[in-house]
């Protein structure tokens, strides 16, 4: 099994467990909540992505993008 762990205090920590329908990240964007999952996060780090530095997009941000690309 797969945490995350945090410790709250010297005492307290919680440790969660990380199942393929939990794993969210934010828009890089926007902020949007986006759900992943494990199949992404193994093919993000097999391609030499990592967990701090990657940005995902939802749908709207991607859209507008895409298009701001195509106008230039």
């Amino acid at each position: 099994m797969f945490y995350v762990k945090a410790q709250i205090t010297d005492d307290i920590e919680i440790k969660v467990p990380l199942y393929g329908d939990c794993i969210f990240t934010n828009c890089g964007e926007c902020g949007k909540e986006i759900p992943t999952d494990e199949t992404f996060l193994a093919e993000l780090i097999q391609e030499g992505g990592d967990l701090i530095g990657s940005n995902l997009f939802c749908s709207e941000c991607s859209l507008k993008k895409t298009r701001n690309q195509i106008r230039s």
